[in-house]
């Protein structure tokens, strides 16, 4: 009986003892169990790469705007600044308004945007505000006249998410705080 039982436990420890030195195929279970890890992370990378951009887009447009503010004829009326004080022009989308009412020049915030929208295509008028502002700087009564410091702010801009959307609980779209860039203007009175 004895000689029985150890029979049948020798092709079972040699069957077991075959198994136990067998390697082949745990490269393949390792990889399916990182691919998920692996494909998250590198899904994550390309999304933050992707808001980096985004935000950097958003700054250069400013930039961008501002620049052509200064070099174009003012949006808003600039040769009350003193007296008036700061000037906001806006567009609610289908018209430019100035929070003294008096529009200068509809055509250069259409410019301001359009070149803004060189850098970030999705921005809408909506996003963009100019500012006009004395300096102090100069003389007003002069024929230069005094030069306006011209600030272009980007409100209401967000980044839209790709890949979060299909995981519940993270959200679809994040957005960016204000970004405004400044320069002193030409200083020639056109209004």
């Amino acid at each position: 009986m004895n000689r029985h039982i150890w029979v049948t436990e020798r092709p079972l420890c040699r069957l077991i003892r075959a198994f136990s030195g067998d390697r082949r195929g745990v490269a393949a279970v390792n990889f399916a169990l990182m691919l998920p890890a692996l494909i998250g992370l590198s899904v994550g990378v390309i999304e933050l790469s992707m808001l980096i951009f985004d935000y950097h887009r958003a700054a250069e447009a400013t930039r961008l705007g501002a620049r052509v503010a200064v070099l174009s004829d003012p949006v808003a009326v600039t040769d009350d600044l003193a007296s008036f004080g700061p000037k906001t022009c806006s567009s609610n989308g289908v018209s430019v308004t100035c929070t003294d009412g008096n529009v200068n020049s509809v055509a250069s915030f259409e410019a301001i945007v359009d070149e803004m929208q060189r850098v970030m295509p999705k921005l809408q008028p909506t996003n963009v505000e100019v500012t006009y502002e004395a300096t102090g700087l100069g003389d007003p009564d002069s024929p230069a006249g005094s030069p306006p410091w011209v600030s272009i702010r980007l409100v209401n801009v967000s980044h839209d998410f790709i890949a979060p959307s299909v995981v519940p609980g993270l959200p679809d779209q994040i957005s960016f705080g204000p970004f405004t860039t400044s320069l002193i203007g030409s200083g020639n009175n056109q209004s």
